[in-house]
């Protein structure tokens, strides 16, 4: 009996252990790890709050919108990862890759260096640290975290790969070839270290080894293009022409973008005396690599084989200027080595890559140049500016995007802004930051308006047929007698625009009001988000975005986004109309009557003859329980409502029956008493053209 309590006591003993160990492994960051991983956004969102305090939970969440480029939201959940388990240097390197990519540079390198403080000892914090280095091409220190890094940890393989990629930078072979070796040891199954491994092999004279290193980095990753293109290359060194097509092929088929990839292809064609059929890929390399004078040189080389003399004159002046920028480019290196302290120096680099569109390389000189963060307002206007005078407008405006993330009072940062808004064909969201610079340096006004001018009229002279179709929506819509109706000739007119010129941010607005007009709130949210994506600093777009939400079935969980919308545009005087109406919605939907009727006040004053704002104002001051105002309110809607059916009325019986002047006599004195005298003058001329005769009374004076 003993023995028999004694069993099973142990049973328990052992079932109770089991427990434990499967409660502790649930636990365990290694099962959490495989438990969020996989997660989709939807599985996130929808088991949030339930794990809204594990760090795990968090950080797997912070990851996947890290991966989505949605650093703001990332940043939120990533901090509070951070504050639940202040001990993960993973936790850390999300939250500042989160910081980073929203290009708070410092923000992000004050993070990781907060943690190595508080756990010295912590290798993955070092490295993580050693990775923020090399990406800001700060080798030195680089160097100086690995090395602490693989004195705590020397199994850390990523380690060992930096270590390698940071030798080599500073010229050390050996090292890094004895690096590289130690991190293929540890990451057998790392493409990046065979690829890595085979660079510096071939470097080192061993053709063969990097050849086989290569060739098991492209089996482990087959869809990097950036592999075939360096196998390819390799090929081309060894005369192996044909190789080379396949591998330049193949690496065409995971990138067909790829510049380097289709110079190969043309330079295997080249090297097979296949003329022709080298055409196609250089001027593609040419094209993507507009800085390299190789691709130009060989597409001279091309046309004179194919006796086309005039392409041939064409691409050796092409060759001629970008062997000049070459060599000025190759200057700028050499002066920067020789004064690798003189802000001169760093300018002129930063020029130089400026033409080559590496904001990066940029702003790392610029910041060298002024001893500022890479991050600080001054260096990120400057660096839109050197990218704006080499027609890299595009990238321009990313930076200053980063600017007015942290300030909106600098003056050169507005009108950088709206220089580069301009270079875009988007002069109206250029003329609210000219406004705000004029109001601290009136001087300016006249420049700004003549560089308004000159873009609306180039734009007329060469827009082609999108102009043609957006002038020809609007004369038809201005153009009519009456009230402006937005008719379906005029929406496909402006469809027709946008499809033609879809980056033309005019045309898109103009079809968003127009839904928004005609009601149709579903077309015009869609059309909205689509030019909010384009341009977000279009604050008209966002105010009728706002107002087509709040008209549609909107839920309340979107007014926040409505808020912000509104709040955005709130500075933008032609949308602040419909600001204050879109507030005063907000705010009926959330049953304040207070806020709703001093909003919408507001909105009457802009826009005194608007019947849906005085409506809306009535339903405000009855839902504070002001009948008399409500019913002042709501007579004044209705006025607004007749008045307008009865230009309507009175416009109707002339296009119904136009060969009766009595209507057109009607029409005229219709708007004479009403103050009219611009539409009464323009019904005048067309009765007279009709029926050549004049009508009684004077001719009112043109408003």
């Amino acid at each position: 009996m003993k023995k028999h309590y004694q069993a099973v006591g142990g049973a328990l003993v052992l079932a109770v252990a089991i427990g434990a160990g499967v409660f502790t492994y649930q636990q365990s960051e290694t099962y959490q790890d495989r438990q969020w991983s996989p997660l989709t956004l939807p599985q996130f969102q929808a088991r949030l709050a339930q794990n809204k305090n594990n760090p795990l939970f968090l950080f797997h969440f912070g990851q996947l919108l890290n991966s989505q480029e949605r650093f703001r939201d990332a940043q939120t959940l990533l901090e509070q990862a951070a504050e639940r388990q202040p001990d993960s240097a993973r936790i850390r390197d999300a939250w500042a890759k989160a910081l980073i990519g929203q290009g708070n540079i410092t923000g992000g390198f004050n993070v990781l260096t907060q943690f190595s403080k508080a756990y010295p000892n912590d290798a993955e914090g070092h490295l993580s640290l050693a990775r923020f280095y090399v990406s800001q091409n700060s080798t030195a220190r680089a160097g100086e975290e690995l090395k602490l890094a693989l004195t705590y940890n020397p199994s850390l393989g990523e380690a060992w790969f930096l270590k390698a990629v940071v030798s080599e930078h500073g010229g050390d072979q050996a090292a890094a070839l004895s690096a590289i070796r130690e991190a293929v040891a540890l990451r057998p199954q790392s493409a990046p270290d065979q690829a890595m491994l085979s660079s510096l092999l071939r470097d080192s004279n061993d053709p063969v080894g990097a050849k086989k290193a290569l060739a098991r980095a492209i089996e482990l990753d087959p869809k990097k293009a950036g592999y075939h293109e360096e196998f390819g290359s390799l090929l081309l060194s060894q005369q192996d022409y044909a190789g080379a097509q396949q591998s330049a092929e193949k690496a065409l088929a995971c990138d067909p973008e790829s510049g380097e990839s289709a110079l190969l292809l043309g330079q295997a064609f080249q090297a097979q005396k296949l003329w022709k059929e080298s055409l196609a890929p250089l001027e593609k390399a040419a094209k993507s690599l507009f800085y390299a004078s190789l691709p130009a040189n060989l597409l001279r080389k091309a046309y004179r084989e194919l006796a086309d003399g005039s392409k041939e004159q064409l691409w050796n002046r092409e060759f001629l200027a970008r062997r000049e920028e070459s060599d000025a480019f190759q200057r700028a290196e050499e002066t920067l080595r020789r004064a690798p302290d003189a802000p001169a120096s760093h300018q002129e680099m930063a020029r130089r890559l400026a033409h080559r569109a590496d904001a990066t390389g940029v702003l790392r000189h610029l910041g060298a140049a002024q001893r500022n963060p890479v991050d600080s307002p001054t260096v990120l206007t400057a660096g839109a500016r050197l990218l704006l005078n080499e027609k890299q407008a595009p990238l321009a405006l990313l930076l200053l995007r980063d600017v007015f993330k942290q300030t909106q009072k600098s003056p050169a940062a507005f009108e950088a802004m709206g220089d580069v808004l301009l270079a875009l064909d988007r002069p109206r969201e250029a003329s609210l930051y000219y406004q705000t610079v004029a109001g601290w340096e009136p001087e300016k006004q006249a420049r700004f308006k003549a560089s308004l001018q000159r873009a609306y009229e180039q734009r007329t002279a060469h827009g082609g047929e999108a102009e043609k179709a957006y002038q020809e929506a609007r004369t038809q819509q201005t153009s009519r007698l009456g009230p402006s109706l937005t008719t379906d000739p005029i929406v496909e007119l402006l469809k027709k625009a946008v499809t033609l010129a879809p980056e033309v941010t005019d045309y898109r607005r103009a079809l968003v009001r127009a839904y928004v007009e005609r009601k149709e709130n579903d077309k015009a949210i869609a059309a909205a988000r689509e030019l909010l994506a384009l341009s977000p600093e279009d604050t008209l777009n966002r105010a009728l975005l706002g107002v087509a939400m709040l008209e549609s079935s909107v839920q309340d969980k979107d007014f926040a986004e409505i808020f912000a919308h509104f709040n955005v545009a709130w500075p933008d005087p032609v949308a602040r109309p419909m600001v204050h109406y879109g507030r005063g919605l907000l705010a009926l939907r959330r049953k304040n009557a207070d806020e709703a009727i001093g909003e919408l006040k507001k909105a009457t004053v802009l826009s005194p003859d608007s019947e849906p704002v005085w409506y809306q104002l009535s339903q405000a001051l009855r839902l504070k329980g002001d009948e008399a105002g409500a019913r002042e309110a709501l007579n004044e809607s209705t006025r607004i409502r007749d008045a307008k059916q009865a230009e309507v009325d009175v416009l109707k019986a002339i296009v119904d029956q136009p060969s009766r002047p009595e209507l057109y006599d009607r029409a005229i004195s219709f708007y004479t008493q009403r103050g009219g005298l611009a539409q009464a003058n323009a019904i005048r001329a067309e009765r007279q053209r009709r029926f050549s005769q004049p009508t009684s009374g004077k001719k009112e004076k043109r408003e």
